[in-house]
Order: structure tokens, then sequence, then C-alpha cells
């Protein structure tokens, strides 16, 4: 279910993106100040970098498990409403979604962090 939720996500995503970039451009001002098309990455640190790859890896654990865990709680509402023998999903596989949405979170609030330590505890070793 994760992989259809995921699909989904990257699909509205991408569509968004490509039918409304000019508008998404004027939306956040992107296009002022700049005076060519060329994107700079001369100043990027590794520190940066870390912090990017945190933030996707965060976001990932996210969308993977996000629709996981609420297609489990929808079944554990109508299985308690029904008072039937449904067949449940594992209570495996839910702990470690919901283990996973909390990592998500906490690497998506803290990737700058997470990132300088990182950095800092690579260049101990």
């Amino acid at each position: 279910m994760s992989d259809i939720g995921q699909h989904i996500f990257l699909l509205i995503g991408f569509t968004v993106v490509m039918l409304y970039g000019d508008k998404i451009v004027n939306l956040f001002r992107l296009g002022k100040g700049y005076e060519s098309d060329k994107i700079e990455i001369s100043n990027l640190t590794t520190v940066d970098i870390v912090k990017v790859g945190v933030f996707i890896i965060g976001a990932m654990l996210i969308v993977n498990n996000l629709p996981y865990m609420i297609t489990w709680v929808i079944q554990r509402f109508t299985a308690a409403v029904r008072n039937e023998n449904m067949p449940s999903y594992n209570q495996y596989a839910a702990f470690t979604a919901f283990a996973n949405l909390v990592l998500g979170f906490i690497l998506l609030t803290n990737f700058s962090r997470i990132g300088k330590w990182f950095v800092k505890w690579n260049k101990e070793n």
C-alpha cells in the first residue's frame, strides 16, 4: 500500500510542478534578483549536502509509512465497531510503520542539527 501512496504523491507533485511552474515561480518570487540562469554551488558545504540528505530520508520515511498507518487505523476502528473477526494487519508491521513515522518526523524537524552532528562525527573518525 505504501508504494501506491508514494507513486500517487509523486505523480500529483510532478503534475503540479509541470503545469503550474510559472505560477509557483511568481508566487515565491524565485525569478527576481538573478542576473543569469546558472546555479552556483561553489559555496555548498558538506554540512549542506548532509542536511539535504537527512531531509530527503525523513520525508521518504513519512511518505512510505503514512498510508499504511492511516489504513491500519481505519481497519482497527472498523473491526472495533463491527465486532467481527476481520483479518487484521500485522501488529509488528504497524509498530515499525509507526516507528518510521516518528523517526521521519524527528529527521524532518531536526535535519540541521543532525547534519552538523554527522559531519562533526565523521571528522573525528
